[in-house]
């Protein structure tokens, strides 16, 4: 299962997955859920996820329970958004803004990519 969380930053506008993607991975046999007004920022409402065959979630910790893996544009702020050592966390950590650690990630081990 993929779920797709609220980004909790300040404004923060864009949403990790739109619609035509969500669609994209129900179609390879993937369930999907999004946080209830994840897009709301990005003009993509809940009713275009739900056209595209995605779940709504109104609750995000019990969606998060459920979760393989995890997409989001930034990295997690608060340790309700937590992460069991089985999930897939797929987002950008920005080296130089969150130097001195990950912070909530820490205590799963986790591989990055990036520069």
């Amino acid at each position: 299962k993929i779920v797709v969380p609220k980004e909790s930053r300040a404004g923060e506008r864009r949403v990790a997955l739109t619609p035509d993607s969500a669609k994209k991975f129900i179609s390879l046999g993937c369930s999907v859920a999004v946080e209830a007004g994840a897009g709301d920022a990005s003009l993509i409402s809940d009713d275009d996820y739900r056209g595209a065959g995605a779940e709504i979630a109104g609750d995000l910790t019990a969606a998060l329970a459920s979760a393989d893996t995890v997409l989001r544009v930034r990295r997690p702020l608060a340790a309700s958004e937590t992460m069991r050592e089985e999930d897939r966390w797929i987002s950008r950590w920005h080296r130089r803004a969150q130097r001195g650690g990950v912070g909530v990630g820490a205590h799963v081990w986790f591989q990055a990519f990036g520069k």
